[in-house]
């Protein structure tokens, strides 16, 4: 048995420290935890119309939490073109920022740029001389800046704003805490504005209404009247917001209004009904029918109640006076736009006012001496049994309930009260019926624009989390599994950008359709947002069901779709999750779903991917890894290494290609394979192609001025630098920061760089090739240009594919591609270059075709700078006698 561990003082005193730099961690993050919750109550304390008033808070206790001398806000308005401060807070030492209130977007490209992007401006120092983000920053920002972090505001896939922080005079390296803090008050500052814009819509819908409506707290104060209210009450919606409803009701009427709000509070009813006075001093008596409905949190306390506030004052007048004399109450009632109907003690109905005509298409003679209206049908009877009640114990009741005839609806609000003998005793009972269809038809509408998504008609994100919730515990008692298919279109983008918007829109609406079809009625089709969709399954018994569906969805979207005059043909990728777990959450089966969704995506499109344990595994990895990148750039763990590019009739290095390189902190150094990908996937390909271009003309200008030998250093360029519209400029500020002259660089891109957007990569690269830059296309022949956009393009090598030059001597038709790359460059007037050559055989191929200039493992792996000097005189090239053996 071995010896066990020797512990000495130090180690302990080490351990200590480590135990003290674990508890500061902790503290730390619980402070930065209590922090995001209170942001989070900030503006759940705050009504949507005070969302400023809690942004500003916001601000101000990140300022205070992150030490940094001002935190801010801004909005984009893309209708006027601006970008407009919403919001600044300034540390009290630090000088107040007096800026324009807004400035024009075109003004601010790498600013907002790289928002756009949806990356982090990440800048820990801010006062180099001549730095475009500096002097955009000067513009928005007059006052000195040292450091600078802002994050993007998206919504919807397009970016709306940015917040962040700034200091004044000192450099800062932003923690990852801090960049958290800012992500979540970017989110919530979002949802908080499109809560915004959803209560704007409702409050048009509330104040348009006919009826005096009113929000009131449980404790009875008004949250939000609209004008008809105001007019009833004798005020200004303004005085009311400081005023009770006990405020605003006649005194006679409070030990009513306290009984049964009471019975709403504490959860026994949902409804509250009353007909009260208002108190109005020196106006004219106004009579209500309150009809007030109560609104509760998932725990079934109340949060507020919803009101309908009915001028009755005519009606109290018409049933005075239908004491009085029946005669008159017939002129009255016959008149009003209230059903009235009499009832005898045998429930037949003895009088029914002529409007019911009007309303249910039932002539008053079919109805009146008949007892069917009571009888006919279940509401009826209820009906009947609660009319009962009233003559047994003299008591009038109200309710609200929906009379069918044929396929018409009509909702009446109804009260029914006795009618009283000259002995006192109920001898009718009167109903009175007041048409609320209209109501009730608002009031599902509001309902149905809360839960649904306005193109599609589809649950939104906030009912298909309810469903899903709903579906796990009903999982739960009865045998079955819920199933979650996160549906993404693929290349929805070119919809928009080539036929418009309208267009892209009609199409989801059809893609929205069909999927509808494809689900049984207890499932659930919702669209998130953009592109988006989930399909929520119930009660599956067989694991294979939710792919069937899925098949079934690929088969539905196969049929072109018609659109804007043509037909485009839609595809989609689809991940998929499913439960048995009553307990899971609802957000991580959608999180997880949304993975598998984004593997089918990595995989090619086209495709379903099913999720799990696996997957959920490399999902945490590849964020770690994302986060790791993000930080190598500042930290110098980013290298370059490089490829020689040989002439074959010399022996000679005349070029190598610059390959970016990893010095991982864990895994070691990682090749371009591992890393790239992400990198193009998150944006950060940008910033690293902008390195790779920058460290190159750097090294190979050094290499310039004191060799003889002229090399060419060839520099990969990817799809989204091509896109990038401040490229030329970044081009050559690199060469002449390396001392290069045009020619020495050579900029590659691959084929399917260059189709991503044709128009556009050939006005760059005509900018560029202007400018004296070389340029190859990469990778030649596994894309898909065609030989006349190949034309077009004014490139001057072509690259071929090294999966090609490796069946040379194997694959017949390898050997036929590579004949035909070099014939068709030999009649473009354009030179060769073939790429990872491995073998003799395989040079001996390429010399006879004509090939001049390789690269490979034949010769060399791609090597630091210090190694490539060491290669540079003449190569002694393999011989006949080593054919066929490949070099490792």
């Amino acid at each position: 048995m071995g010896e066990g561990p020797i512990v000495s003082d130090h180690a302990s005193v080490e351990r200590g420290a480590s135990r003290t730099g674990t508890i500061d961690a902790l503290s730390q993050r619980l402070e930065l935890e209590s922090l995001l919750t209170s942001l989070t109550t900030v503006f759940l304390e705050h009504p949507a119309h005070e969302v400023g008033r809690a942004i500003d808070v916001a601000l101000s206790r990140i300022g205070d939490f992150t030490r940094a001398d001002r935190a801010f806000l801004y909005l984009l308005n893309d209708e006027r073109g601006t970008v407009e401060v919403a919001a600044r807070w300034c540390e009290r030492t630090a000088d107040p920022v007096v800026s324009p209130s807004a400035i024009a977007q075109e003004a601010l490209p790498e600013l907002l740029g790289t928002l756009r992007a949806f990356e982090a401006v990440y800048r820990p120092d801010l006062t180099s001389p001549g730095d475009d983000l500096a002097f955009e920053w000067a513009r928005l920002e007059p006052e000195p800046t040292a450091a600078l972090l802002a994050v993007p505001m998206v919504e919807a896939g397009r970016l709306v704003g940015f917040t962040g922080l700034s200091m004044a005079d000192d450099e800062r390296m932003w923690s990852d805490g801090q960049i958290t803090v800012l992500a979540s008050l970017a989110g919530i500052v979002v949802q908080a504005l499109a809560r915004t814009d959803a209560e704007r819509r409702f409050g048009l819908a509330f104040d348009a209404a006919p009826l005096g409506m009113a929000l009131h707290a449980p404790d009875g104060r008004h949250l939000q009247v609209n004008a008809a209210y105001g007019r009833l009450a004798g005020r200004s919606p303004e005085e009311l917001l400081d005023l009770r409803l006990f405020d605003v009701v006649h005194p006679e009427h409070h030990r009513e209004i306290e009984r049964a709000h009471r019975e709403v509070l504490k959860g026994r009813s949902d409804l509250l009904a009353l007909e009260v006075r208002m108190a109005r001093a020196h106006e004219p008596e106004v009579w209500v029918r309150i009809n007030a409905s109560a609104v509760r949190a998932p725990d079934r306390s109340l949060r507020y109640t919803v009101g309908h506030f009915e001028d009755i004052t005519e009606r109290r007048r018409h049933e005075e006076e239908l004491a009085v004399s029946e005669e008159r109450f017939r002129t009255l009632v016959e008149n009003s736009p209230a059903v009235i109907i009499r009832i005898d003690r045998a429930f037949q109905v003895v009088y029914i006012s002529p409007i019911v005509e009007e309303l249910v298409g039932v002539r008053p003679d079919d109805l009146i001496g008949s007892d069917e209206l009571l009888r006919s049908s279940t509401e009826g009877q209820r009906w009947r049994r609660q009319i009962e009640s009233v003559f047994r114990t003299g008591r009038p009741i109200e309710r609200e309930w929906a009379v069918h005839f044929g396929d018409r609806e009509v909702w009446f609000q109804s009260r029914a009260v006795p009618e009283r003998d000259a002995d006192g005793a109920v001898g009718h009972v009167l109903v009175v019926n007041n048409d609320i269809t209209a109501i009730k038809r608002s009031e599902a509408e509001l309902a149905h624009q809360a839960l649904h998504d306005p193109l599609t008609g589809l649950a939104n994100r906030a009912l298909l989390l309810d469903h899903l919730g709903g579906a796990l515990v009903r999982g739960a008692r009865t045998p079955g599994s819920v199933g979650v298919l996160f549906l993404d279109l693929d290349r929805f983008k070119v919809v928009n950008d080539s036929l418009g918007h309208g267009a892209g829109d009609e199409l989801l609406v059809e893609v929205a359709r069909r999927l509808d079809h494809v689900v049984r009625p207890i499932d659930t089709v919702a669209r998130l947002g953009g592109d988006e969709f989930v399909l929520l399954l119930e009660g599956l018994h067989d694991p294979r069901e939710p792919l069937e569906v899925a098949e079934r969805l690929r088969q539905a979207l196969s049929v072109p779709v018609a659109v804007a005059g043509g037909e485009v043909y839609v595809t989609a990728s689809i991940g998929i999750i499913t439960s048995v777990d009553p307990a899971a959450d609802p957000e991580g089966l959608l999180r997880d779903a949304d993975a598998a969704m984004y593997l089918a995506k990595a995989r090619g499109r086209d495709r379903i991917e099913v999720f799990d344990e696996v997957l959920r595994t490399e999902a945490t990895e590849r964020l770690h890894l994302e986060n790791a990148l993000r930080r190598s750039l500042d930290v110098g763990e980013l290298v370059v290494h490089y490829q020689p590019e040989v002439d074959i009739g010399t022996g000679r290095i005349v070029g190598a290609e610059a390959l970016a390189r990893w010095h991982h902190p864990v895994r070691g150094l990682l090749e371009a394979g591992a890393f790239i990908a992400l990198a193009e996937e998150t944006g950060l390909i940008v910033d690293i192609g902008g390195f790779v271009l920058g460290e190159a003309c750097r090294q190979f200008g050094a290499w310039k001025r004191s060799r003889p030998e002229p090399l060419v250093v060839r520099v990969n360029l990817a799809a989204r630098q091509l896109s990038q519209p401040d490229l030329l400029d970044q081009v050559v500020a690199a060469i002449d920061a390396g001392g290069l002259e045009p020619r020495d660089l050579c900029l590659e891109i691959t084929e399917t760089a260059l189709m991503d957007d044709p128009e556009w990569g050939l006005a760059t690269l005509a900018r560029l090739h202007d400018l004296g830059v070389r340029l190859a296309i990469d990778d030649f022949g596994t894309g898909y240009s065609s030989l006349a956009y190949l034309k077009q393009f004014p490139v001057d090598i072509v690259k071929v594919d090294q999966s090609f030059v490796q069946g040379l001597g194997v694959d017949p038709g390898d050997e036929a591609i590579v004949r035909a790359v070099v014939a068709m460059s030999d009649a473009l007037g354009l030179d060769v270059v073939a790429e990872g050559v491995e073998t003799v055989d395989q040079l001996e191929a390429l010399r006879a075709m004509g090939v001049c200039r390789v690269q490979g493992y034949l010769f060399s792996r791609a090597v630091p700078p210090e190694d490539l000097l060491a290669l540079l005189p003449a190569l002694d090239l393999p011989d006949a006698e080593r054919r066929g053996d490949p070099v490792g």
